[in-house]
């Protein structure tokens, strides 16, 4: 897998925040699934952990945040 965050740098701010509410929906409902094990749920933590921490920097286009949104969003 090849996370390039320099990919998201020139995302308009609409499409920046439509791909955060992804990333997070994703890791909570793989959290919540019926079928989710101690390992997949350990990996939707971590990420719901790192959006969590990056939203703000993320949204304003910083690009270490974008990179922890990318990890996030693979780890979903």
């Amino acid at each position: 897998v090849i996370l390039d965050a320099a990919q998201l740098a020139t995302l308009p701010p609409y499409e920046r925040g439509a791909t955060f509410m992804d990333a997070l929906c994703h890791s909570v409902e793989s959290y919540w699934s019926a079928r989710a094990t101690e390992e997949s749920r350990g990996f939707a933590a971590q990420a719901i952990r790192l959006l969590v921490a990056n939203a703000e920097a993320y949204l304003a286009g910083d690009a270490q945040a974008a990179n922890a949104v990318l990890v996030a969003a693979n780890f979903a």
